[in-house]
């Protein structure tokens, strides 16, 4: 009687124990396996922000170069469009010098008006230029971890 009881309880519970085993067995192998594809998904998206990081980098010196050689061809148009009628007017007769320009106070005024127009915008420029760059570090300040000073 008893003893049979006994023996089935004991392998009842050992069977418990096993089976309990083998359920957190593959529920940590589960957990291993996700962990595994989470690492995997982590490193490839690193990998992808990197190259994007580069590619914008080159597109920003590519956009630079192009800006800086706009200016310099802005620079030269400019530069033709004043002198054509001059050109135009007085190089292709014989003598080839142009006639002196006479100064009245009206060319000061509009010199003087120009002038400040264009310190103006330079300043506005500057402050622009300053109020971005201010911005920059803000962002990248908050892309450091806060162990290093971040936000």
């Amino acid at each position: 009687g008893s003893s049979d009881d006994d023996e089935y309880e004991a392998s009842k519970v050992e069977s418990d124990i096993r089976k309990t085993r083998n359920q957190t067995k593959a529920s940590l192998q589960r957990t291993k396996r996700m962990l595994e594809e989470t690492k995997e998904i982590g490193s490839k998206t690193a990998t992808t922000m990197e190259n994007q990081t580069k590619q914008m980098q080159r597109i920003r010196g590519d956009a630079a170069d192009v800006e800086d050689y706009l200016q310099k061809s802005r620079g030269v148009v400019d530069d033709m469009n004043r002198n054509w009628i001059t050109r135009l007017l007085f190089y292709n007769r014989k003598d080839t010098k142009p006639p002196p320009v006479e100064w009245n106070n009206r060319n000061e005024e509009q010199l003087g008006a120009a002038k400040a127009m264009i310190d103006k915008q330079k300043k506005i420029n500057r402050k622009k230029k300053a109020l971005a760059q201010k911005r920059r570090a803000e962002e990248e300040a908050k892309k450091r971890p806060w162990w290093l000073g971040g936000k």
